[in-house]
């Protein structure tokens, strides 16, 4: 039960972030807790955003704060330790030397601190996590120990290190994480529909004063209905309809919404149901059948 003191507490983040004060003392004690947490959703949730603002709130300051993104060619020696290229700047000659990679040099950077420091890894499922992590997977786990690294240096992890990362759903190629991994992170999920109500563009719409904005909700509501009969996690994020257009003019006008379904939401769900024609999708996911929908209810 969330008490008017804990409400007060995340004011600001449920201000910036329109999420409920119950989501952000779960996410606080698996921070303390676990001390590694992953924030999952289809794309759009703000799940990026989301973690920043959490990072910032947990540490107290964005000097204390780090984030990197992984992607397929990221490695062991980006991340833990490698030898990589330099250029002399006397000689003007390419040579080779040992380097930190960016987790360990954060570590040793923030080791004398006895602040709480963040590091936030993007997209954390687009790399190879055995590779990129190495024998760090073991100090993932256990936190009070130390192992040798590859350099032949003994490294732990600072006991003020928190980890946040962010992962797609919907990419079924990249959705499965290492099950090693998996076991040592706590997950969050975003979901931009609960119990047939938007869980952050509801609020969104009343803070704005969208004029329409019952109406947008109960499209959007219908049209993450309908993906969810596919596959929950393969909804559509409430980003995709926070506009600055709409926030200006109060109004989402037909014009702009059916540039929204145009650009954005057709896109989006013809990569979902790829195995179905043009044609199909917009019978199935377009604008006039979405309010087809909501008409009928």
């Amino acid at each position: 039960m969330v008490t008017p003191v804990m409400a007060n507490q995340y004011e600001g983040l449920c201000r910036t972030t329109f999420l409920p004060p119950a989501f952000f003392l779960d996410f606080e004690y698996l921070l303390k807790t676990k001390k590694q947490v992953i924030l999952q959703g289809a794309p759009g949730t703000g799940k990026t955003f989301v973690a920043k603002e959490i990072a910032r709130f947990w540490a107290g300051d964005d000097r204390r704060v780090r984030t990197i993104q992984f992607h397929e060619s990221y490695g062991y020696e980006d991340f833990v330790f490698g030898i990589k290229p330099f250029v002399d700047e006397k000689t003007g000659n390419t040579g080779f030397r040992p380097e930190q990679g960016v987790f360990v040099d954060y570590c040793e950077r923030i080791r004398n601190s006895s602040e709480p420091h963040v590091l936030i890894i993007d997209e954390i499922n687009r790399a190879k996590s055995a590779r990129v992590f190495g024998e760090l997977l073991y100090l993932l786990e256990y936190r009070k120990e130390a192992v040798r690294l590859q350099s032949g240096d003994d490294f732990s992890i600072p006991k003020n290190l928190y980890i946040i990362g962010t992962m797609n759903t919907a990419d079924k190629s990249i959705a499965l994480v290492d099950y090693a991994l998996r076991r040592r992170f706590a997950f969050v999920t975003l979901k931009p529909v609960v119990n047939n109500q938007s869980l952050v563009l509801r609020h969104w719409l009343s803070k704005h004063e969208i004029q329409n904005g019952e109406e947008v909700e109960a499209l959007f509501v219908a049209l993450n209905q309908l993906v969810a009969e596919r596959d929950d996690v393969l909804m559509v994020g409430h980003s995709y309809f926070m506009l600055d257009e709409a926030r200006d003019q109060k109004h989402f006008s037909p014009e702009l919404l059916n540039l929204l379904w145009k650009y954005y939401v057709i896109p989006l769900v013809s990569e979902y149901e790829y195995q179905l024609k043009p044609g199909e999708i917009e019978q199935k996911y377009g604008l006039s059948a979405i309010r087809s929908r909501v008409e009928i209810k």
